[in-house]
This record gives C-alpha cells, sequence and structure tokens, in this order.
C-alpha cells in the first residue's frame, strides 16, 4: 500500500482517468446512481465493507477525504497506530490516500471498516471499473457507475441495505 498527498491523490486520478475529484463531478459524469442508508451497528458495516470488497478485486484508491465530523465517534489512536504498523507514521491530514492492489484487499477491509465505524467520508474507486463508492458522515453511501449492469450488481449485492430515492 502507498500512502498518497492530496496532491498525489490527484495526480493519481487524473492519471488513471479519473478527472472529477468530488461529489458534484461525479453526480455529473455518471448517469447513474444508488443510495443506501448505513448501517447502524457496527456488525452491519463490517459485512457491509467485506461485501463492497467482494465486488471487484484489483488496483485502486482509498481516500479518506473528511474525518471531523464526529470527532468523539473515532479513534484516531487506533487509527494511526495501524497505519503506523503498515509503515506510515504522518498525520491523516497530510496523506489521506491509500492506493491499493489486489494482494492488499485485508489492509484496505481495515481501513474501510475504521472509516465506516468512525462516520468519517471516504471515496473508493478501482483503476479498471467503472464505479466510484462515496461514503459519508451523514450515513450515506452512494455507488455511481458508468453503466446499468454493474448498477445491477450492486442492487443485488446490497439488497440488505435500506435504499434512499434519489
Amino acid at each position: 500500500m502507498e500512502f498518497l498527498t492530496k496532491a498525489q491523490v490527484s495526480r493519481w486520478l487524473s492519471g488513471n482517468g479519473w478527472e472529477y475529484l468530488n461529489a458534484e463531478g461525479w453526480r455529473r459524469q455518471f448517469l447513474r446512481r444508488l443510495c443506501y442508508r448505513l448501517p447502524k451497528d457496527t456488525g452491519s458495516k463490517t459485512v457491509l465493507g467485506r461485501q463492497l470488497l467482494d465486488i471487484h478485486h484489483g488496483d485502486g484508491l482509498f481516500w479518506i477525504t473528511d474525518w471531523g465530523a464526529y470527532p468523539n465517534l473515532g479513534n484516531m489512536e487506533l487509527f494511526y497506530g495501524y497505519r503506523k504498523y503498515l509503515g506510515e507514521n504522518r498525520l491523516l491530514i497530510e496523506v489521506p490516500g491509500h492506493t491499493f492492489n489486489a494482494e492488499e484487499r485485508a489492509t484496505l477491509e481495515s481501513l474501510l471498516h475504521m472509516s465506516l465505524y468512525f462516520f468519517w467520508d471516504s471515496i473508493l474507486l478501482w483503476k479498471d471499473w467503472d464505479t466510484v463508492i462515496v461514503t459519508s458522515n451523514d450515513e450515506f453511501i452512494d455507488v455511481y457507475a458508468r453503466t446499468q449492469q454493474t448498477l445491477e450488481i450492486f442492487k443485488e449485492r446490497l439488497s440488505n441495505l435500506e435504499a434512499v430515492p434519489n
């Protein structure tokens, strides 16, 4: 896993065909979107993280975009301890991006789970796939896809979640 500054995240995105750096840009780029309420309990969030990562494997980016909405719900000591274990000692504000490959799934899963547990905003995408997954401290998850076929995969896999009308 490589840790990226915001400038490096921007270069990674544009270098991999992802020119839009925010959800508003993705809303314009993608005509298809699903929205779900995040589950309340930790166990269901763990299952959700696994479901998301079971849908596609490969190289990609996990970008934590905001972690300050509910500081009392997070555990920065746990997060930084895990990143230190991974070899990263810089602050999240300095290096919010995480590139990954298929072999780093367990590491990615742990980071995604912490983001879900702590109500952090994040963006998950793969280099070779037509989907962007955005989690929000507002307790929603948005799935943006370029094809209806991809959207149907998410509808089936996430059918246990409460859908929110677009």
